[in-house]
C-alpha cells in the first residue's frame, strides 16, 4: 500500500510539471534607444499544451520587471497595469490561445533591460473563467537589438575593475550599526593602539557596566588580538576611561554618548548602558578600520 501511494504521487507530480513547459513567453528586443530611454519588442505568448484558453477575458501576471509596456503601441483588447508596485498584468480581451496557436505583436516598452535577471519573473496566465492557472516560461532575446552597442552595459571586466579594491570582512567582524554621530571632531596627534590596553571603569557602575565591558574585550580580542584588563588600584594608568554623566546632563541624551580619542587616553562619557554599548561598538570599528590601513 505504501509503494502504491508514492507511485501515485509520482504520477501527479510528474504531470504538474510538465505542464509548466506547454506555454511559453518570448520576448525579442528589436531596438533600444538610450536617448529616450525605450525599447522596442517582439511579444510572442506560445501555447503549446493540450488546452485552449478560448474566454472572452483572460490575464497574464508577472512581477519585477524592469520596464513597463507603453500602453498606446498595444493591440486593441490588449492593455498593462501595474498592481502594487511590481506586481504586473497584461489583459487580453476577446484574444484566443488554442492549442498549438501564438499571439504575436511589436510593443513600445518604456525603459531597457540592461541585464536578463531584469526581465519578468514567475509569469503566468490566469483564466477566470474557467478557475485554471497556467505557468509560463520565459526567454529573453536581446543579442541582435539594434543599438546595443551605444549602451554602456557592465561586464566582467568593468566589474573587477569597479570591485577589485574592496576589502573582504568576515561576517564576524560586522559589528552593530551605530547611529551616525551629530558631529566629528578631529584633534591633532595619533592614539597609539597597543597590545594590551587598560579600561578604567567608575566603581559605582562596575557591576551595572561589566556585561557589556567583557563582551567588547571578547570581540577586541579574537577580531584584533588586542587585550583588555580592568583598571585597578596601583596598577598600569588607563589607556580608556568611562566616564558616566549623571542623567540631567544637557551635553548627552539616552543611548548616547561622547567618545574622545586624545594622544595619550580615550574617553567615554555616557550616562547608560545602551550608549556604552555605542561607544564601545564605535570604538571597536575605529580599531578595526585603523588596522586594516595599517594606522594607529
Amino acid at each position: 500500500m505504501r509503494l502504491y501511494t508514492i507511485l501515485l504521487l509520482f504520477v501527479i507530480l510528474g504531470c504538474s510539471r510538465n505542464n509548466q513547459d506547454n506555454f511559453s513567453l518570448v520576448l525579442e528586443i528589436k531596438k533600444v534607444n538610450s536617448e529616450n530611454n525605450t525599447s522596442t519588442v517582439n511579444f510572442i505568448l506560445t501555447n503549446k499544451s493540450n488546452n485552449s484558453i478560448v474566454s472572452e477575458e483572460w490575464d497574464m501576471y508577472w512581477s519585477q520587471m524592469s520596464g513597463s509596456f507603453d500602453n498606446k503601441s498595444l493591440p486593441n483588447g490588449i492593455r498593462y497595469e501595474s498592481i502594487n508596485g511590481d506586481y504586473k498584468k497584461l489583459s487580453f480581451k476577446n484574444f484566443k490561445l488554442e492549442k498549438n496557436s501564438s499571439i504575436e505583436f511589436e510593443f513600445t516598452m518604456n525603459g531597457i533591460l540592461e541585464r536578463i535577471i531584469f526581465g519578468p519573473i514567475g509569469v503566468f496566465i490566469r483564466d477566470d473563467s474557467n478557475n485554471i492557472t497556467y505557468d509560463v516560461n520565459t526567454k529573453i532575446n536581446w543579442k541582435e537589438a539594434e543599438g546595443i552597442e551605444k549602451l554602456d552595459l557592465p561586464n566582467s571586466i568593468t566589474r573587477y575593475e569597479q570591485n577589485k579594491s574592496t576589502k573582504h570582512l568576515h561576517g564576524n567582524m560586522v559589528g552593530h550599526i551605530v547611529p551616525t554621530p551629530k558631529t566629528i571632531e578631529k584633534l591633532d596627534g595619533k592614539f597609539e593602539i597597543r597590545d594590551t590596553l587598560v579600561l578604567k571603569l567608575p566603581e559605582e557602575n562596575l557591576v551595572e557596566y561589566e556585561e557589556e565591558i567583557f563582551m567588547y574585550f571578547e570581540k577586541v580580542e579574537n577580531f584584533l588580538d588586542i587585550k583588555n584588563v580592568l583598571y585597578t588600584s596601583g596598577g598600569e594608568p588607563p589607556n580608556i576611561e568611562v566616564i558616566n554623566l549623571s542623567d540631567r546632563s544637557d551635553d548627552i541624551q539616552r543611548d548616547g554618548y561622547i567618545l574622545n580619542i586624545y594622544e595619550g587616553i580615550i574617553q567615554i562619557k555616557v550616562i547608560d548602558k545602551s550608549g556604552l554599548s555605542h561607544a564601545l561598538t564605535s570604538l571597536l570599528q575605529l580599531f578595526m578600520n585603523a588596522k586594516n590601513e595599517g594606522s594607529n
